[in-house]
């Protein structure tokens, strides 16, 4: 009975794959689009999510020191900061999605100094972090 079973199964497959040498069908244009307008976000939501991480670290500051004066000595609790992700891959493909199509002028524009403010402020926490 398994040898039939497995038989059938076989054929199944060997109907339901693409056969070898077959050329593939042309790609339909609206996919395509699709995939780039996908590809191209993705690229932004992976960094705004990871960037998340500098914004909690600066809220959980805030729950402990006053940010207009820093640290006074006197907090009976220190959180700390939480230390960043290395994020050299995110912005890389971030930088790269801007000049990819489909143009998206509003977002493309914004990305750039977003990754600039990022830059700047991701030493400043680490360096603070370390304290």
């Amino acid at each position: 009975m398994r040898q039939w079973v497995r038989a059938v199964l076989l054929m199944g497959f060997a109907v339901c794959s693409p056969a070898q040498g077959q050329p593939k069908a042309a790609a339909n244009p609206e996919v395509v689009a699709s995939q780039a307008v996908v590809g191209k976000l993705n690229a932004y939501v992976d960094l705004l999510n990871r960037t998340l991480r500098a914004s909690e670290s600066l809220t959980r500051y805030e729950s402990w020191a006053d940010m207009r004066i820093g640290p006074t000595g006197r907090e009976r609790i220190i959180y700390g900061l939480y230390s960043l992700y290395d994020l050299r891959g995110e912005i890389e493909r971030a930088r790269a999605a801007v000049s990819a199509p489909p143009a998206m002028p509003g977002l493309d524009a914004r990305i750039g100094p977003y990754i600039a403010a990022y830059e700047a402020l991701a030493p400043i926490i680490t360096q603070a972090n370390g304290y």
